[in-house]
């Protein structure tokens, strides 16, 4: 029994207990951080609080559950419910598809059933990743803390700090992918200290085995996301530069000690390459999509150095709550305000541990105050916070050096204390005037200053004076060993305060701060409003499950338009939430999609070549296609569907399903495959009107120089062959075409076509052009150029459908000034064309009309089925079937063209070319072919076998080093 208790007291000792008592304090505070979140998913008695981020939302929501289901299928890579089709390894992999926590997420709802879930699982589990994340966060920063000898104390408040910053919480249930970046921090410092001291061992206590639990930190951190791996390399090199030089005190040692430095960064160096060698197989595919995405957007302008209002409102942005400084992210820290005291700590007699972390602190503070280095955080893009919790991190590891120089070097004064309360005061006192001022100069908000602020400076103040009493040498030891719980105590109170979606927020209904919201108001459910909007009402999920239910058989294939906008009774909460991510949840393979890095070649395509004119230009999505059949139908569009019943676009070709009245179904739908028995170059293409495109892709296949040397047995095919003359130019002249509420200059026509004008656009501005009578089925296009003379951002509605175009600042302007709107008639007469537009200046210029009829749809259907795969399968990426042409042709499949897919026909290897710039095609002589194509990303492959061969060299280098190691201590 003895033996028993003795070794339950060796395991339970009261240091462990301490120790487990701490990271029980950090699981609190990590929860208390989400407490508006809690409610709504485990039936609290509070209103229910729903996040809603617009972009946030739209991306993210739907791409967890997205992205499991696709695994769980089997299925990494290629998936057709990526709009046209995509790539999810590189195109998610700026948010999950490369991150380890992601994949520890799947395996924990894989064990409660919950991977794949629907809207409202996909939240829940969202909130438990973030709480479980910033408990790492805090886990290993005091972990670290505990490492260097400091005080658990110390330790628990630099982690609260840490992980209970304003940046974790403001992205944690938004931007969720961004925290992650802030576990790497506290554990590759932890390595770097481990490398540390075994460079400062005696010789015979030194291990060649130090710098590797670096080097696999690091590797994770690049593996984890490509960006913030660019992010955190820039702190590592900064850190190396100050924490790896060893202090010498005469010239001669200087020399030796400089060398000494320059080995270290060197083999700091060979670390950082070696891990990168091991992420290879998920950090350059990253890249590589990142260099290959359409992310295309206007030069960004701003000042080297921050103007002087920015200094007006630091104060605010270091040690308040809520506010935000360049983009509209949150820049606001709540520092403790003792920090300020690190400022009168005499750094002569201070550790050069503490002056080092100390100048840390000073270069990231600085940093994030040059605008520049914002902007070269982000890419070199707009100045962006996505990189302060480098400030945050930088901040933390000092503040237990301060405590304890503050405390020994007796720097907390009552004099002090008092001209740190007085300088507080005087900023509450001329906060609206500063921040007015900011507010004219930068994009900068600071919400009004209230009570919560007031109770957390006091409770700062106190744990300042905590600090003065802590530096007596009279004090009995009972009360000397209460004093730093005091402080902690006053400071985590403090944070509990400042957090946007803490405890404090869920009963005085502060919830945002910066760029992150939330909503909710009493007798609302917004949980219920937001989950309708992304999965539809019931009649709507009718819709939707008719759809996901085809996708299951693969041996069928098609490609759907989600037409709705905003669910009616929902435009509080929808103007923002961007549909074409729906499918994510719902499985309905739109031709639509909305995410940071999309292949440049689909979207130019759409957006430069064919000018497929969506509601918003960004580079960040692209949307249906605008009602233009030919577009639709080339690309397999097989059903359109709808929430609003008597709204669904019912043009020529469309029916009803009879199962439900939401869904219409295509009769001229095309699936995947279209054959063409002739040709015409790309030179002929690039004189054609977007009408006459449009019409072709149903007509002739186009190839460039390339793919007709490729293919010697094109040149059988015919290439003579004109176009269906089924394109009818409208002539636009002062006769047909009027501009109400405008003021005109430089008018000009010619040829049918409006070539110039200036507009003064009044109240309800309107641009009319009457149209001839129209005695066919068809669609009216729309074309012309058209700026804003004031480079502002402005709106125009076609038919009742708005689009918005970004002033010439805009971060995400797509650069185009062309618009193409399609004004479909179907098999209703239109009389007129209307374009309203928002007050202001606009130069227009090569405004033309076109009809495009429909009379040949039927036989160019046919024409384009004469030669359709059999047997066809679609399976992620594996798409097979067979052909059977009776003369030469072209087959053209509306799959995206890459060198990533290989086409086998007959078994041998063939070589496919890009059709009408886009679809991917197969030459084919008379006779009879088994076709196969399969997706394989080839920058993953290389990159995989970069990683396999270093993981086996390293592999092998540890095992002859410790076989190595194993004789020569035998010998001794």
């Amino acid at each position: 029994m003895n033996h028993i208790r003795n070794a339950f007291r060796a395991i339970v000792t009261l240091d462990r207990l301490k120790t487990t008592g701490c990271f029980l304090l950090l699981a609190v505070l990590a929860c208390a951080s989400h407490a508006v979140f809690l409610p709504q998913f485990f039936n609290m008695p509070f209103d229910p609080f729903t996040y809603y981020g617009g972009d946030a939302t739209a991306q993210m929501v739907g791409a967890v559950p997205f992205l499991e289901r696709s695994i769980l299928d089997g299925n990494l890579f290629w998936n057709w419910e990526y709009g046209l089709g995509g790539d999810l390894y590189e195109q998610f992999s700026y948010y999950y598809s490369t991150s380890p926590f992601f994949y520890l997420m799947l395996l924990v709802k894989l064990a409660f059933g919950a991977a794949g879930g629907n809207f409202e699982s996909a939240q829940e589990w969202r909130l438990i990743a973030s709480i479980l994340k910033q408990i790492i966060c805090m886990a290993l920063m005091f972990a670290l803390v505990r490492q260097e000898g400091k005080r658990r104390t110390w330790a628990v408040l630099s982690a609260a700090v840490y992980g209970c910053s304003i940046w974790y919480i403001d992205n944690s249930f938004a931007f969720d992918f961004m925290t992650d970046a802030m576990i790497w921090l506290p554990a590759i410092v932890m390595a770097f200290n481990v490398l540390k001291r075994n460079w400062d061992a005696p010789a015979k206590e030194k291990s060649k085995f130090a710098w590797l639990p670096l080097c696999l930190v690091m590797a994770l951190c690049l593996v984890n996301n490509f960006y913030f791996a660019y992010i955190t390399l820039f702190f590592c090199i900064v850190f190396a530069l100050i924490f790896a030089y060893a202090p010498a005190s005469s010239f001669e040692t200087r020399k030796k000690a400089l060398l000494i430095w320059t080995k270290r960064i060197l083999a700091l160096a060979g670390t950082v390459i070696v891990a990168l060698g091991l992420a290879a197989i998920a950090f350059f595919p990253s890249v590589l999509a990142f260099l290959g995405a359409d992310r295309t957007q206007v030069t960004p302008t701003f000042d080297f150095f921050a103007p002087l209002e920015f200094f007006g409102i630091v104060p605010e942005a270091l040690f308040f709550k809520g506010g935000s400084y360049f983009a509209t992210d949150s820049q606001t820290y709540a520092f403790p305000l003792f920090v300020l005291l690190a400022l009168l700590i005499n750094y002569r007699k201070a550790s050069s541990m503490t002056r080092r972390k100390s100048l840390l602190a000073a270069i990231m503070i600085a940093a994030w105050m040059v605008p520049l280095v914002s902007s070269a955080m982000n890419g070199f893009s707009y100045p962006s916070n996505r990189w302060c919790y480098l400030v945050v991190f930088a901040v933390a590891y000092a503040i237990p050096n301060w405590l304890d120089a503050i405390v020994e070097q007796k720097t907390a004064k009552p004099v002090v204390i008092a001209v740190i309360a007085a300088f507080m005061i005087l900023c509450w006192i001329t906060h609206d005037w500063r921040n007015e001022a900011a507010s004219n100069v930068l994009d900068y908000h600071f919400a009004e200053l209230g009570k919560s602020d007031a109770i957390m400076l006091l409770l700062q103040i106190a744990a300042i004076v905590l600090l003065f009493v802590a530096a007596r040498s009279n004090m009995r030891p009972h009360a000397q060993r209460l004093i730093a719980p005091s402080i902690a105590a006053c400071v985590l109170a403090a944070s509990l305060i400042s957090m946007p979606f803490g405890p404090y927020s869920l009963a005085s209904g502060y919830r945002d701060s910066g760029g992150a919201e939330t909503i909710g108001a009493p007798g609302s459910n917004p949980s219920a409003d937001l989950q309708e909007l992304f999965e539809g009402s019931n009649q709507t999920c009718e819709a939707y499950a008719l759809l996901s239910d085809k996708t299951d058989d693969h041996h069928a294939f098609f490609r759907s338009i989600d037409e709705e906008t905003v669910a009616e009774g929902l435009d509080e909460l929808g103007h923002l939430a961007r549909y074409e991510n729906r499918s994510w949840l719902m499985g309905t393979y739109p031709v639509s999609v909305y995410n940071s890095l999309i292949g440049k070649d689909i979207s130019q395509w759409l957006k430069l070549d064919q000018h497929v004119s969506s509601t918003s230009l960004s580079a960040s999505h692209y949307r249906g296609f605008d009602h233009r059949l030919f577009l639709e139908n080339a690309w397999g569009v097989q059903y359109k569907f709808n929430t609003q019943i008597n709204e669904a676009s019912n043009l020529y070709g469309y029916n009803a399903v009879e199962s439900d009245p939401l869904v219409y179904e295509n009769e001229h739908a095309l699936g995947i495959d279209l054959w063409y028995d002739s040709y015409l170059p790309q030179s002929a293409a690039d004189t054609w009107t977007y009408a006459q495109k449009d019409a072709a892709l149903l007509q002739t296949a186009v190839l460039d120089d390339a793919a007709i040397a490729q293919n010697p047995m094109v040149g059988a095919l015919a290439n003579e062959r004109g176009l269906d003359n089924t394109v009818r130019a409208i002539e636009i002249s002062p006769d047909n075409a009027s501009f109400n509420n405008c003021t005109l200059e430089n008018v000009s026509f010619d040829g049918g076509i409006l070539t110039q004008a200036t507009v003064a656009a009044g109240e309800d501005a309107r641009i009319r052009i009457t149209l001839p009578e129209q005695n066919e089925p068809g669609e009216y296009l729309l074309e012309f150029t058209a700026t804003n003379t004031e480079g502002v951002s402005w709106t125009m509605t076609a038919n009742g459908e708005e689009f918005w175009t970004g002033g010439s600042d805009h971060r995400w302007k797509y650069p185009t000034e062309e618009y193409v709107l399609c004004f479909p008639a179907g098999t209703a007469p239109l009389q007129t064309l209307d374009l309203e537009l928002e007050e202001g200046t606009y130069r227009i210029s090569d405004l033309r009309v076109e009809f495009n009829s429909y009379q040949n749809l039927d036989e160019w259907t046919d024409s384009r089925n004469a030669c359709s795969l059999e047997d066809l399968t679609v399976n992620g990426g594996h798409v097979s079937g067979t052909a059977h042409p009776d003369s030469a042709g072209i087959l053209a499949l509306s799959i995206p063209y890459s060198s990533n897919w290989t086409c086998t026909v007959d078994g041998k290897q063939y070589e496919t070319f890009p059709v009408n710039g886009i679809f991917t095609g197969i030459a084919l002589e008379p006779g009879e072919y088994a076709i196969e194509l399969h997706y394989t990303n080839k920058a993953f492959v290389a990159s995989a076998g970069i990683t396999l061969a270093t993981a086996l060299a390293l592999l092998a280098w540890a095992v002859a080093t410790f076989v190595r190691g194993r004789k020569q201590h035998m010998a001794d």
